[in-house]
């Protein structure tokens, strides 16, 4: 009786270490997600999001006025896509915000 009981809970081990096994490598080898709030970006703007995050921006309600208007903009991060296609990006209007 004591060897059934130790065979079944052998495999029961195997099997929750293989499972755990197979969760932490296909983790590891999923790619990064790029935050899309409205569910509905094409290829482009995953782009221009994808740059807007990588560039470091933080929310801005957690930080100062100053703070937060010296982070990057989705602007920049579109311009930064249009360079890296080799594209030339849209004069600005000049809008800035100030006191």
């Amino acid at each position: 009786m004591k060897d059934v009981k130790s065979v079944s809970s052998t495999r029961r081990l195997a099997t929750i270490a293989a499972a755990a096994t197979a969760l932490v490598a296909g983790c590891a080898t999923s790619p990064p997600t790029v935050s899309d709030p409205t569910g509905r970006a094409d290829a482009d703007m995953l782009r221009v999001l994808t740059a807007f995050q990588a560039s470091g921006a933080k929310p801005i309600a957690n930080l100062s006025v100053e703070q937060a208007r010296a982070q990057p903009t989705p602007g920049d991060a579109a311009a930064a896509v249009a360079q890296s296609m080799n594209a030339q990006p849209k004069a600005s209007s000049g809008n800035k915000c100030s006191d």
